[in-house]
């Protein structure tokens, strides 16, 4: 199981969300101001799921896919996303969620070598210091989105 704390699920659960749609709204070209609505319903939507899916008992990695299939179904139903790009993007941008992860992790492991265990076990510690994975996912995403606007506007 992965169990999250109500601590968690506000410090870092709500803004990974956030920035999860976030990332498909850009990848897509699609206006956040337009969607408003919609986005924060649907940033509620999955992290409210998120939350609970990590409260069942099941093992890890089997929520990441259940995670997957929270996010394309909100997309497909409440941003009306074709199931193709929802698809493919959530799996796409959870890949590089991870890769920020592994990094943020890697790093930390360096840092505190054999204490990283204890510090995983305090929710607030491992919330500040996880929260540099999500800096990166942000700058991956907008790396990606200026690429795609550059090369959007060259072919133009």
């Amino acid at each position: 199981m992965l169990r999250t704390s109500i601590l968690e699920f506000f410090l870092r659960g709500i803004p990974e969300a956030l920035l999860f749609i976030l990332a498909i709204y850009l990848l897509l070209n699609k206006s956040v101001k337009e969607n408003k609505k919609l986005y924060i319903i649907s940033s509620l939507i999955v992290s409210i799921s998120m939350y609970l899916i990590r409260l069942l008992p099941i093992h890890f990695g089997v929520h990441t896919i259940l995670t997957i299939t929270v996010y394309i179904i909100v997309f497909v139903l409440i941003n009306k996303i074709e199931i193709n790009k929802a698809i493919s993007y959530s799996i796409i941008v959870m890949m590089i969620l991870s890769i920020g992860e592994f990094i943020n992790l890697s790093i930390l492991n360096s840092i505190f070598k054999s204490n990283i265990n204890a510090i995983l076990n305090n929710k607030l510690l491992k919330v500040i210091l996880f929260y540099p994975s999500l800096i990166i996912f942000m700058g991956v995403i907008l790396f990606i989105y200026k690429f795609n606007k550059n090369r959007q506007d060259i072919c133009s």
